[in-house]
């Protein structure tokens, strides 16, 4: 089964929520299964337009284990904040399995 990615793309809107969001968020990530790879406020776009400016992918070693933690009541809570304090788009994204 291969590993799914959770990016994200968005532009701060409420920086009070973002501070919120990172606080409720980060404590409901599994402790196992999951890698944060990137998470930069001003990634150099190489191509076209990027409509927004904040990029960040995480790593979940499954998609069942992603969905958990998505619709978990602690980061429900959290990603209303994220909603709120961000313009922006998520995608989830399996991960290349070769063959």
């Amino acid at each position: 089964m291969p590993p799914v990615y959770f990016v994200v793309q968005n532009t701060i809107t409420d920086q009070e929520k973002l501070d919120e969001y990172l606080a409720q968020a980060g404590a409901t990530m599994p402790s196992e299964g999951v890698c944060l790879l990137v998470a930069d406020d001003a990634p150099k776009t190489m191509e076209g337009d990027a409509p927004h400016q904040r990029l960040v992918i995480a790593e979940f070693d499954s998609e069942e284990r992603f969905q958990t933690w998505y619709d978990s009541p602690g980061y429900t809570e959290a990603r209303q904040l994220r909603l709120d304090g961000f313009e922006g788009f998520a995608l989830l994204a399996a991960g290349f399995e070769p063959g």
